[in-house]
């Protein structure tokens, strides 16, 4: 099936869409005949993916969206409002997040608290809301951004990883309990250009506000993009993404020695770009 005939009038709804991956994949989306919904805290920046992605009034629903403060009245009124313009919803895209670039033991409770209240419980209780509708779509589809995080874990992103690994537990089993009812696809992503570093949370809850050592040689925020509009429709379990993905992910599974060595040394690096 061709990319025009599978996005046809489909109905997607972005997290995250401010900026970053979130704003590529709506500016890599609107390419096709699709209406976005597109969703983060900052209103102003929304306005500014629908300018930059060309986006008529017609098809494309701005709603701010705190992922930390749900609450179920909120989505059902959400909801409501997508219904009433769109009349469906046909794919929920799970791409906000939040970062960590702090060590295990140092970083404080709250943190720890709002990281996961952002990336996992958020989610978890946006698609719990919004599943009733998505069922009643005739193709629905759940996608998660995950990362390399969400597969083992990685120096000073302890909470990060957990909170990844803890949504493939999640929708791992509901795509087991809803088979054949919805197509639920992990994008593990590794290395890409993105703001999340600079955005990410310090062990006190303060931003990094710094791009890791190594961002100058990661994969450009818009190749990743056109990369997943362009496997979404294959509705694989899961699609890694990224120059460090495939390599770091055998080396996990046939050669452990090998891969502690490499987190060793890349938990050197982190420690000396931070001193």
């Amino acid at each position: 099936m061709s990319l025009n005939k599978f996005y046809n009038n489909k109905v997607i709804w972005i997290t995250g869409a401010s900026g970053g991956l979130g704003r590529q994949l709506a500016i890599h989306l609107s390419k096709y005949n699709v209406k976005l919904i597109l969703s983060a805290r900052q209103d102003l920046e929304l306005k500014e993916t629908k300018k930059i992605a060309n986006l008529p009034d017609h098809r494309c629903l701005i709603i701010p969206l705190d992922l930390t403060f749900l609450k179920e009245d909120q989505i059902s009124m959400i909801t409501d409002r997508i219904l009433l313009k769109f009349d469906s919803l046909d794919i929920l895209i799970h791409n906000a997040s939040l970062s960590q670039r702090s060590l295990a033991h140092e970083t404080l409770l709250p943190v720890e608290r709002k990281i996961m209240e952002t990336n996992y419980f958020g989610p978890v209780q946006l698609t719990k809301y919004t599943l009733p509708t998505l069922l009643k779509s005739q193709d629905p589809q759940i996608i998660i951004m995950s990362s390399l995080a969400g597969k083992f874990g990685i120096p000073f992103r302890s909470t990060y990883s957990a909170t990844k690994h803890a949504l493939h537990g999640f929708f791992e089993s509901m795509k087991l309990e809803l088979h054949k009812k919805i197509d639920i696809s992990f994008f593990v992503l590794s290395g890409i250009q993105t703001s999340s570093a600079k955005h990410a949370l310090n062990a006190d809850g303060s931003f990094n506000n710094q791009n890791d050592v190594w961002y100058d040689k990661l994969m450009p925020v818009e190749s990743c993009a056109k990369m997943i509009v362009k496997n979404i429709p294959k509705k694989k379990s899961e699609v890694i993404i990224g120059p460090a993905g495939q390599l770091s992910l055998f080396l996990k599974k046939h050669f452990p020695l090998i891969h502690k060595h490499c987190m060793l040394r890349f938990s050197k690096k982190e420690i000396n770009s931070r001193s």
